[in-house]
């Protein structure tokens, strides 16, 4: 069941989180596809996935889960906080920072990154369960996600502010793209879960790029 329909009815709930980390958390852990366990372990962090630029520096993501299991089912709302755990989405840019004229937008500077949208996926034990959703900033966004982005908006014509522009990470950056939450409802599998993101989108001045980045694994049970 994809998290949109699991928010229409409720149980096994993914929303937005209301809160924001800000642009930078040097907690947020580096992991790649099919990266280890992470409840409750320290080891070292897998090396993130890297999206080649021609020519300079690599863009790079990385995943933060607020909660790393195990996740316990819950069957009716409001589920309590061993129930959930959240996912924030890091995109690091280590492109140079170069001139921008004043009110450039963040998707128009040199070099910045700008997302057009993401995949997901869910694997439960090793077993691909399909695509949990596609999410795409304003305007084209999801209701129950449209402020989890770092948008801005334009104002072309003069006031009102309302034209919005792709979430972008600027150069120098470590900033949370997006930012979604897992509830674990009791019609879902048990087992070992792993989340897998895809960013699309595009460097300014460059060329297209889909970065991929998965979670840590998150055991949940009954």
């Amino acid at each position: 069941m994809s998290p949109l329909s699991k928010f229409r009815l409720g149980v096994g709930v993914a929303i937005a989180v209301a809160s924001s980390l800000g642009a930078a958390v040097p907690m947020a852990m580096h992991v790649s596809a099919g990266s280890g366990r992470g409840a409750g372990q320290s080891s070292p962090a897998p090396k993130p996935t890297r999206g080649p630029l021609s020519p300079g520096p690599t863009i790079t993501a990385s995943v933060f889960q607020t909660n790393p299991g195990p996740l316990q089912a819950c069957s009716t709302p409001p589920c309590p906080a061993n129930t959930e755990t959240a996912q924030y989405i890091f995109v690091q840019n280590g492109n140079p920072i170069v001139y921008a004229s004043g009110g450039t937008a963040r998707n128009l500077v040199p070099g910045a990154y700008a997302v057009t949208s993401i995949d997901e996926s869910i694997t439960v034990n090793g077993v691909p369960q399909g695509t949990a959703g596609t999410w795409s900033p304003p305007p084209a966004g999801q209701a129950p996600f449209s402020g989890s982005w770092p948008s801005t908006v334009t104002c072309p014509a003069g006031p009102p502010c309302n034209v919005p522009t792709s979430p972008a990470a600027m150069p120098g950056e470590n900033v949370a793209i997006f930012h979604i939450a897992w509830t674990h409802g009791t019609g879902e599998l048990d087992g070992t879960y792993i989340f897998t993101f895809v960013l699309h989108g595009s460097v300014v001045g460059g060329s297209a790029l889909d970065v991929t980045v998965s979670g840590r694994a998150i055991d949940m049970t009954r």
